[in-house]
């Protein structure tokens, strides 16, 4: 044998602290009488939730028709203003159009997401989706209905969020929100949110970019 013949690759991982180290290893076996320096290769150290996104891609959203009122399920409550519904494509993500409500994480976020669920999961509403958001989730409208596929007149959502004072009134780019009059009936009421006076909710907005500190001082004990 009159040249280089073969060229093996070696890989180990190990996975240590969270993360997963790969190491290449070259060796080749060199014909007789000649010297070849094995060489190994930097390390890559890749995180293991980097890894794992990499190995298994989260799945393309499943996006809503815009227009148009559609009959869904739903079948899991993130939050009070966010829900997944299924669809013949799968599970879609809708964010609830004219609300802001409480984050699960947050001070009134799991009463305001309890009250929800208990009144949309596993039941059939009326969704209009209006499009995606920053997030890529469907903004829509949703309609409660009494009973699935009946006549009764349904209830939107985004209203009786407001009215048991579960959201704020909600509109983009600051213009006045549909149900302003609504939020400040539930205000003077002292309902939800409102039921230890104006000054003790706090904005999902505001909440996020809050301190740990910050949020341990204006969780508060307040509950409805």
């Amino acid at each position: 044998m009159n040249r280089l013949g073969l060229l093996r690759l070696g890989v180990r991982v190990l996975l240590a602290a969270g993360s997963v180290v790969v190491a290449a290893m070259g060796v080749a076996v060199a014909p007789r009488g000649c010297v070849v320096r094995a060489q190994q290769a930097p390390a890559i150290t890749v995180r293991a939730s980097q890894l794992r996104r990499q190995l298994y891609p989260a799945p393309a959203p499943v996006v809503l028709p815009v227009g148009g009122w559609r009959m869904l399920k739903v079948v899991r409550v993130l939050d009070a203003d966010t829900y997944s519904v299924q669809m013949v494509a799968g599970v879609a993500t809708v964010r609830l159009v004219g609300v802001d409500a409480p984050e699960a994480g947050q001070p009134f976020g799991r009463q305001a997401t309890d009250s929800v669920r208990a009144r949309v999961l596993g039941k059939y509403v009326l969704v209009r989706a209006e499009g995606l958001d920053a997030y890529r989730r469907n903004l829509g409208q949703v309609k409660l209905q009494p009973v699935a596929f009946g006549p009764a007149r349904a209830v939107a959502l985004d209203s009786l969020l407001v009215v048991r004072g579960w959201a704020w009134a909600y509109a983009p780019g600051g213009a006045a929100p549909a149900r302003a009059g609504q939020e400040l009936l539930a205000r003077n009421a002292g309902r939800g949110l409102w039921k230890c006076g104006t000054a003790e909710p706090i904005r999902p907005a505001i909440w996020r970019v809050y301190t740990k500190q910050e949020k341990l001082l204006h969780w508060g004990a307040c509950a409805w």
